[in-house]
């Protein structure tokens, strides 16, 4: 079972942004991706209730996710014209 739908249409990573001039308010924010979604990455192994995690990424988000999650089992398929391909 996967976690979430993914949007074929918009990145879904976020990302805390710092605000320095907030005035009375949280100085970060989270703020997600404005660039249009070319992949879905999607865990393989699911987690202790079974489920799996899948989000749409961007070009740029891919490539981060890859160096953040280093070697953690994930899934890449490609979007396009609206439509996933595995």
């Amino acid at each position: 079972m996967v976690i979430e739908p993914v949007d074929p249409r918009r990145c879904q990573a976020e990302w805390t942004q710092y605000n320095a001039f907030v005035m009375g308010g949280n100085v970060y924010q989270r703020r997600r991706c404005e660039n249009p979604a070319a992949w879905v990455v999607t865990e393989t192994e699911p987690d202790e209730r079974g489920e799996r995690g899948a989000m749409s990424l961007c070009d740029e988000c891919k490539q981060r996710c890859i160096e953040e999650m280093g070697d953690r089992p994930m899934e890449f398929v490609e979007i396009v014209g609206g439509q996933v391909y595995a």
